[in-house]
């Protein structure tokens, strides 16, 4: 989005530029938002392809697997007020971020497909991992809005034009952002591997067992 440029009032060209900036800009706003997480189901793998894409411990067969990545969004909200001749913009931040999962895709392997007992163990299982990223990107946004706004201030900020002050908050945003999306997937791993404790495998393998003849292998939800 461009900046959203405040027309002049009559008296305004009868007093400073900095002063009518004073009197005339909003307040600073952050706003920034997580999205729900909305995954495309994926059941055409096989038990083999999901365990190379989820690095399967020895000893062990990955059923299902959620993949995903996590991004991040800026769109500038600034109202500004640009000195007529000169093109001098004057504004406060506003900004609004959106931090997501995606794409997100769960997949569960073909060799249960969609109807079976273990289909729907495993699909649980994998809807608990969502439901982990989900809390993670909740706690994320609020951490991210919280810097943003000690950040960037709420104090006027001054440009030779609208669109370096533009990119000039996109900057400075990103910046921020960055770092967390660099942490974001290791962190997200640590939250991840309190969902595959030993005694989720144990629950899973005992109701598994209950679903019917199957492989004597060992089996994994991840």
């Amino acid at each position: 989005m461009a900046a959203v440029v405040l027309s002049l009032g009559g008296c305004d060209y009868l007093r400073s530029f900095e002063s009518v900036c004073e009197k005339r800009l909003p307040p600073a706003k952050v706003e920034v938002v997580a999205e729900d997480i909305e995954f495309k189901p994926d059941f055409t793998r096989s038990v083999e392809q999901l365990g190379a894409k989820g690095a399967a411990k020895v000893g062990r067969i990955v059923l299902g697997l959620v993949e995903t990545k996590l991004t991040g969004a800026v769109e500038f909200t600034a109202q500004g007020i640009v000195k007529p001749l000169s093109g001098r913009y004057c504004m406060r931040p506003a900004l609004k971020l959106t931090l997501a999962f995606k794409p997100t895709t769960l997949y569960v392997a073909r060799e249960h497909p969609a109807g079976s007992c273990e289909f729907d163990i495993t699909l649980a299982h994998e809807k608990k991992h969502i439901g982990v990223y989900q809390t993670y990107l909740d706690k994320l946004a609020l951490d991210v809005r919280d810097e943003l706004r000690e950040q960037l201030g709420d104090s006027i900020q001054y440009f030779d034009s609208a669109d370096a002050g533009e990119t000039s908050i996109r900057q400075r945003a990103a910046a921020i952002l960055q770092p967390y999306l660099e942490r974001g997937a290791q962190e997200s791993a640590k939250r991840q591997a309190l969902v595959d404790t030993p005694e989720e495998y144990f629950r899973l393998e005992t109701f598994q067992a209950r679903c019917g003849p199957r492989e004597s292998k060992a089996k994994e939800l991840n």
